[in-house]
This record gives structure tokens, sequence and C-alpha cells, in this order.
């Protein structure tokens, strides 16, 4: 009698045992990141519910993304490496007063507010178009 494995039941364990592992990782991805997210059919929808934000439209007859959609699915890392980061814990940020210190070896050391900033000569506003790299490739500027 032989008691080696025969080579496709071995191939097919492995498979199985991939596919497994496969879904464990999908079943606790979407706990651990699938909690506070909003899906496309739920922003579709509209504002959160208990919210007051009427469903409006630009001048190009686009509807405008809600509020709720656009500020609670974010992939900006500034505040942490989590989608629902920046919501979370950017409650704190102040906009304003926001202060820059150039010093060490410059001509003019100090402490500038930004709106003192915007206002010398040097900061004249200037458009410009921008490449923007979609690093989850579904959008592309």
């Amino acid at each position: 009698m032989n008691h080696i494995t025969d080579q496709n039941a071995y191939r097919r364990r492995r498979l199985i045992a991939g596919a497994l592992g496969l879904g464990a990782l999908g079943t606790f991805g979407a706990l651990r990141y699938g909690d506070g997210t909003v899906s496309a059919e739920q922003a579709d929808k509209g504002p959160a519910p208990g919210s007051d934000e009427p469903t409006v439209s630009d001048e190009t007859g686009e509807r405008l993304t809600h509020k709720f959609a656009a500020t609670h699915y974010n992939n900006a890392y500034e505040f942490g490496w989590d989608k629902t980061d920046p919501v979370e814990k950017s409650g704190g940020f102040e906009l304003k007063p926001w202060q820059v210190t150039f010093d060490g070896l410059c001509g003019k050391p100090g402490t500038f507010d930004l709106d003192e900033l915007m206002g010398m000569p040097f900061s004249q506003l200037e458009e410009r178009v921008y490449d923007f790299r979609c690093v989850e490739a579904w959008s592309m500027v």
C-alpha cells in the first residue's frame, strides 16, 4: 500500500488552504476597516440620517457629493493611517491663526501669520494645473 499523498490531492489542499486564508483575511479586514465607512450606495442615497442637508446640484447640473460622504471617507494620511482617522482626529484642528516661523541661517528670521504672508508681494495667486497621482488607480486627473 502506498502512503504518499497524490500530487493532485496535495495541490488541491494548498488551493483550499489559500482560499480559506483569503476568506479569513477578507472577514477580519471588513471587521477592522468596515466600521464607520460609507458604501457608495449609502452615499448616493443622500445625507446621513438626521441631517438637514439638502440635495442640490451645481451649475453644471451634476449632483454634489453629500457632506457626510465627503467627510467620512478619506485617503489623506495627515492625521493617521486609517481612513476614519481624519474625521475622528481633526476636530480640534484650527486653521487660523496659522503661523510659520523662519529661523536659522536665513536673511529675515521671524514668525509670520498666514494672512500676513498672503499679503506680501511674492504671494500673488497664480492658477496652475497639477498632475495628481492616483494611488488607488480608480481615478485620474
